[in-house]
């Protein structure tokens, strides 16, 4: 089966060692570093990085697959539909991002987007199904669980195997929307990542974060996460990158503060009322971060 032609432009990236312009026709920088390809996925990553992150994901993914927290092949197409055969309330919150990005971008003129976060694609597809040019970026590369699953998709994008705690690899190059896909509460410092990835959005352009998740009590997600590093570190390794893994209310007045807009996800709302009752239930919304024109 041939794939949708990607539209992408030649795309100058930043070298992640030295900082000087990658070129993609060749992803050769100027000062000679090599940046290679697996499974259809450009990898940006410097060696001690990708050294770090491998020895984590041979254990993560076998964790993974051992919880059956894997597709099956034929699914990938539906998503965020179909009988995904695992997590299906996260499949369910999927759907809800799912209806807002058709609100969002569903009607759009062909737009150049930033996915961070874009795992295995799920949002990606329809984005291009859509008529839009996207970059998609994250740390994974697995063929089942990450960037080379779009293997299993018609449409075909630019996914970019990277560190996504460092943006400054795009340098000076700036996107229509840039969407953070689930993924903010996994950064150390979520308010400045959203002040960095701001500036990868044109003016008059939009940083789209989807999946807000707010809890008032992050007790139990410390403890989730403790249990997280004590299992990797059985098996021998530890998180490739340092991890945080909640929002807090705090975090909410902070983003409000730096004028990202919240919105509470409307089909959402009998969660989000019993996390007004219950302080570990999480309040589920989604954030807007309009960047001004220049001549305003």
């Amino acid at each position: 089966m041939s794939k949708q032609q990607v539209t992408t432009a030649d795309w100058a990236f930043l070298c992640p060692i030295c900082k000087t312009a990658v070129q993609t026709t060749c992803w050769v920088c100027v000062n000679g570093h090599q940046f290679g390809e697996k499974d259809g996925v450009r990898q940006l990553m410097t060696v001690a990085y990708k050294e770090r992150l491998a020895q984590f994901h041979e254990v993560f993914m076998a964790q993974r697959l051992a919880d059956g927290q894997r597709l099956a092949d034929d699914a990938y197409r539906e998503l965020p539909f179909g009988q995904p055969n695992y997590l299906p309330h996260e499949w369910r919150l999927r759907q809800v991002d799912w209806g807002v990005m058709v609100k969002l971008l569903g009607g759009e003129r062909p737009l150049q987007i930033l996915e961070i976060g874009a795992w295995l694609g799920w949002l990606t597809h329809w984005l291009v199904r859509w008529g839009h040019d996207v970059v998609a970026v994250d740390h994974f590369n697995d063929p089942y669980d990450g960037l080379a699953a779009k293997q299993f998709y018609e449409q075909d994008w630019l996914a970019v195997q990277m560190n996504v705690t460092d943006l400054s690899v795009f340098g000076t190059r700036q996107f229509d929307r840039v969407i953070i896909n689930r993924s903010l509460q996994f950064f150390v410092d979520p308010i400045g990542y959203v002040q960095t990835a701001s500036r990868l959005v044109k003016p008059g352009g939009e940083l789209i974060l989807l999946g807000l998740s707010f809890v008032r009590d992050v007790t139990a997600r410390i403890e989730g996460l403790a249990q997280l590093q004590a299992r990797l570190q059985a098996g021998g390794t530890d998180f490739f990158v340092p991890v945080r893994g909640y929002l807090t209310v705090a975090d909410r007045q902070e983003l409000k503060r730096i004028g990202v807009q919240i919105r509470p996800y409307w089909r959402l709302w009998g969660a989000n009322v019993r996390s007004l009752v219950i302080k570990e239930r999480p309040w589920h919304g989604y954030g807007l971060f309009k960047v001004g024109n220049d001549e305003t």
